[in-house]
């Protein structure tokens, strides 16, 4: 938020400042979305502990596995290569720390 002083000049008024360590899990849209052939995919999370990341086809069939293992609290990012995989609609889920969550993905060749 700015404000106006009597100079005409914006001046910051407030900050607001990220918390260091996240709060909660999160799993951010894959960047490019449609790709091809590579993927970024950002994460957060918000304890250390073991997290498993995958990927899963339409029919909800298990493709991949990104990552699988220990994690520090924090961000995070796992390229995806689908270059051996068909076009097509694809599901990524971060799994840890008693939650879910699941993204969407379009693979275009």
């Amino acid at each position: 938020m700015k404000t106006t002083n009597g100079g005409g000049t914006g001046t910051p008024t407030s900050i607001e400042e990220k918390p260091a360590i996240p709060v909660s899990l999160e799993l951010q849209q894959n960047y490019p979305n449609p790709f091809n052939p590579v993927t970024t995919i950002n994460f957060v999370v918000p304890d250390a502990g073991n997290y498993r990341l995958t990927v899963y086809d339409i029919l909800g069939n298990e493709t991949g596995t990104l990552h699988e293992g220990f994690l520090g609290a924090g961000s995070h990012f796992v390229s995806f290569d689908g270059n051996n995989y068909a076009s097509g609609v694809y599901f990524y889920r971060l799994s840890g720390n008693g939650q879910n969550l699941v993204r969407k993905m379009v693979l275009l060749k």
